[in-house]
């Protein structure tokens, strides 16, 4: 009886010490940078400026001295109660249509290029002498979709990086690959996919570490899905080879 009991404990515990071994793979497979050494200084990469793109919508503000001069520019829309600065798309051609002055090139243009070129070419028409532009994106939008909370995120800055889009989202679920993780990003007319991975410090020096309007955040499964919970073949085969080996060393062991 002792010796079936010492057996049966033996076999408990490589079982145990199996799924403690399983937790802790599963723990270092969810540590994001993995790589960084600690105390160490690393070159810190700056953020890109934004650029506009075809679609991006603007929201144009005028100022000078005289604020007469400045109203046939500040277009609003809505109810007087609820009244907003209207909008401009960024159309095809890369252009805007602004009020009283017509079409104006911005596609490419940072913040304070379009700026000053708004700005330059009212002064040239005889409009206003030194004015004022404020420019700000109203649809700086980044798609999140995968192993995480799916949305469409609003930025209220111009910038945002990686890690703070995946916070935003709820962060990555437990089926998800952290170390692929596909930003799918458009320009000049064309889309690119790239490949991340959050567990390395190199994620810093990724062209696509700070994010564009646009850009598409893809956390790919590390399985394949087949219950509605989120479980994956992987995980289910497992369970139930770890649960049916335990049972038929328990039977073996009292038949004994």
């Amino acid at each position: 009886m002792k010796i079936r009991m010492f057996r049966f404990s033996f076999l408990l515990a490589l079982v145990l010490s199996g799924i403690f071994a399983t937790s802790c793979a599963t723990s270092k497979k969810f540590t994001y940078l993995m790589n960084m050494q600690l105390d160490s200084a690393y070159v810190a990469t700056k953020a890109p400026e934004t650029r506009f793109q075809v679609d991006d919508r603007l929201a144009v503000r005028v100022f000078c001295d005289e604020p007469e001069l400045a109203r046939p520019f500040n277009l609003t829309t809505g109810s007087d109660q609820q009244a907003h600065d209207a909008s401009y798309l960024v159309e095809n051609d890369g252009c805007i249509d602004f009020p009283v002055i017509g079409r104006v090139p911005v596609e490419g243009c940072t913040f304070k290029e379009c700026e000053n070129r708004i700005a330059a070419k009212i002064s040239e028409m005889g409009y206003i002498k030194n004015p004022v532009v404020n420019v700000s994106l109203e649809t700086f939008n980044v798609t999140v979709i995968g192993e995480t909370t799916n949305s469409v995120l609003k930025i209220d800055q111009d910038r945002v990086n990686l890690l703070q889009v995946i916070a935003m989202s709820a962060g990555v679920n437990i089926e998800g690959n952290i170390n692929q993780v596909i930003v799918v990003r458009t320009e000049n007319g064309m889309r690119t996919a790239h490949t991340v991975d959050l567990q390395s410090a190199k994620l810093f020096d990724s062209p696509v570490f700070y994010l564009k309007q646009n850009d598409i955040v893809y956390i790919k499964p590390t399985g394949f899905r087949i219950t509605p919970t989120g479980e994956t073949i992987l995980s289910v085969l497992g369970s139930a080879i770890s649960f049916a080996t335990l049972t038929a060393y328990i039977m073996v062991l009292l038949g004994r």
